[in-house]
């Protein structure tokens, strides 16, 4: 299939380059062309010898200067369009891709804007030399009367003669936008002559008005002969064709204006930026074979036989621009096992504007590009053809076959419930292989049938796999009831006929609680109730599960501190009668310590703990009668207790 596509519609490969002139006839290649820089690499200034302006470097330029910028903003604003972005091939919503352009403020006629030397060429030869220019004055400014741009093009030989002079004619404002417009002239170089002189000079007074943008200058060979191509007998110069359907392209030149012309055929793969020649194809008939996808321009350049070697003096036909359009890829896969009851996707490859159709068993229709089957059966088994339309209508079609097995059919409850530190076994079938997630807690994560025993609720899931690699997953849920957590409290000490109030917490999973023993205890259905011993006593806290997950118990010690005793006479004569000085209560201070001293304060006996008692000597020896004395630091926040003893025999 061979498709010709206008040029306005374009290619997503390349576009059609076109080319202004202001000559007749075909061109050549720029041997000149002065586009005064572009993007970060820019500006190129003219040097004094190239311009008789003054060169500034703020964008506002007075009369008689110039400056170079790729756009202007804010400079006389009620006079020039502002701002004026970008050159006359500049994308002016990307700065770096602007070109610089040359900002014109002209005074006196007769001035030179630009000139340069271009040597190389050939004599008796027709060039082109042309330039871009913008009036960059409002049309309303100057009371709609402003000076017009008016610029002579000068062609002269290196001794000063004048071989052509054309002058552009006034430049027009514009109503409402910026315009840019090709001005300059065709000549023949003279004979035996290989370098020229080009000039650009004000051809119009200073005043209000007379500022202008000039880009782009050229100079190419042409203008007197005429080079045309055909391809297969037909004059287009754009062919958009599909890779699978390509046939060779005849490509036939014609060439008038020229008595003894060469000629040679040339390809570019980067959209007429670069040029080679073809090996071999110097005739006026180039057949181009099939080849890969792709984007390619042809053209002959023509010359006379003399001449040819220079490329100075070739002018070229306008490119044939040749787009291989690849078809759409493969599809990646071409069998695909699927399980009843999932629904398939069948992925066709991506493109911008594809076009899908979907065809299959059961009359199965689809125009995605990623085809779903939902919850497939066995009868939906077979082969699935797609046929794809690429944004150039190139055509490709491709099939899956789906072969459907038999799905999984997973069973799991969907929740289940254990005490804390009690397993739980959980059960799942419908597959040949099991794999559960998270592994915590679990006897093994690989069977169908482990022992759950998490610290914690948690929710475990299990993807089962049968023998035809089908899959599936479900969830469960094991629901761990916390056994009760409870403490009684820290232990207490109080003063005989005190009340202290008990610490205890539960926390987990409880229905009820209970204190035992129940003696003296003032509220005993309270977490925290009051308590009054009459000697010191340990209550336990119970906490009943629950979920039936056992009973759990705490105790805390109340120690009362009995109401002390103390002798203040004893007669340690071996009698068996108050032989012995003894203190009593003083079991219920643990951390007592008895201190007995002379009358001197000398300290003849000491000792800690709950039973203490002073047989009358010290050091083995019997102590003479007389009166002594004791001090019972008590050692639980009570003042010591103190006094005298009487030692009698």
């Amino acid at each position: 299939m061979l498709r010709l596509i206008l040029f306005a519609i374009g290619s997503c490969f390349l576009q059609m380059p076109v080319h202004s002139q202001v000559c007749g006839g075909s061109l050549g290649d720029p041997v000149l062309k002065m586009t005064f820089g572009r993007g970060p690499t820019g500006p190129i200034i003219p040097p004094s010898s190239k311009t008789g302006l003054s060169y500034s470097g703020s964008p506002c330029v007075r009369d008689g200067q110039f400056s170079l910028a790729t756009f202007f903003f804010g400079c006389s604003p009620t006079i020039w369009y502002s701002p004026l972005a970008g050159d006359h091939t500049g994308n002016s919503s990307v700065a770096e891709s602007l070109g610089y352009f040359m900002m014109v403020n002209a005074d006196i006629p007769g001035k030179v804007i630009y000139q340069d030397t271009v040597s190389g060429l050939c004599g008796n030869t027709n060039y082109e030399f042309a330039a871009w220019i913008m009036n960059a004055v409002k049309d309303s400014s100057c009371g709609f009367n402003s000076i017009k741009p008016n610029l002579i093009f000068r062609i002269e030989t290196v001794n000063g003669v004048v071989i052509k002079e054309q002058s552009s004619g006034d430049i027009p404002t514009e109503i409402d936008t910026r315009k840019w417009v090709q001005k300059g002239t065709c000549f023949m170089t003279p004979i035996g002559s290989t370098a020229v002189v080009l000039k650009i000079i004000n051809n119009a007074p200073g005043g209000c008005g007379n500022d202008f943008a000039l880009d782009d200058i050229t100079l190419r060979p042409g203008g007197a002969a005429t080079v045309s191509t055909s391809v297969n007998g037909q004059t287009n110069t754009f062919f958009d064709i599909c890779e699978n359907l390509q046939t060779d392209l005849n490509m036939i030149a014609s060439i008038s204006g020229l008595n003894n012309p060469q000629m040679q055929w040339q390809e570019s793969l980067d959209s007429g930026k670069t040029w080679r020649d073809i090996v071999g194809e110097t005739g006026l008939e180039y057949i181009r074979k099939s080849s890969a996808g792709g984007g390619f321009q042809y053209r002959i350049m023509v010359a006379e036989t003399g001449n040819f070697g220079s490329t100075a003096c070739r002018v070229a036909s306008e490119p044939t621009v040749v787009n291989i359009n690849p078809i759409a890829p493969k599809l990646s896969v071409n069998n695909v096992a699927a399980c009843t009851g999932i629904n398939v996707t069948l992925d066709a490859p991506l493109g911008t504007a594809f076009q899908y159709l979907w065809t299959g068993p059961n009359q199965y229709q689809d125009i995605s590009s990623n085809a779903v089957i939902s919850k497939v059966k066995f009868q939906d088994s077979g082969y699935y053809r797609v046929r794809i339309t690429t944004d150039v209508g190139c055509l490709a079609i491709d099939s899956i076959y789906v072969t459907v097995n038999p799905g999984v059919n997973l069973q799991l409850p969907v929740a289940v419930t254990t005490c804390e530190g009690l397993g739980v076994t959980l059960t799942a079938n419908g597959g040949t292989a099991y794999q559960w997630s998270p592994s915590t807690g679990l006897s093994n994560a690989t069977i169908a049938n482990p022992i759950a025993n998490p610290s914690d609720t948690t929710t475990y899931t299990v993807k089962v796999q049968n023998q035809f690699g089908c899959r599936d997953s479900g969830r469960v849920e094991v629901q761990v009831w916390k056994k009760p957590l409870v403490s009684a409290g820290k232990d207490k000490s109080i003063a005989s006929g005190e009340t202290v109030q008990l610490d205890g917490t539960i926390s987990g999973n409880y229905s009820s609680f209970q204190w035992s023993p129940t003696s003296f205890i003032l509220n005993p259905t309270s977490i925290i109730p009051s308590v009054q011993p009459t000697q010191s006593i340990q209550y336990i806290l119970t906490g009943i599960s629950s979920f039936g997950c056992g009973n759990y118990s705490d105790t805390v010690l109340v120690n009362v501190f009995q109401e002390l005793i103390i002798p203040n006479a004893f007669s340690p004569n071996g009698d068996g009668i108050n032989d012995q000085w003894k203190v009593r209560g003083l079991e219920t201070y643990p951390d007592a310590v008895v201190s007995i001293f002379n009358r001197y304060g000398q300290s003849i006996f000491k000792q800690k703990g709950i039973s203490v008692a002073w047989d009358g000597k010290r050091n083995g020896q019997s102590l003479p009668i007389g009166t002594y004395y004791y001090m019972i630091e008590l050692n639980n926040g009570y003042a010591p207790v103190s006094g005298s003893i009487l030692l009698i025999r």
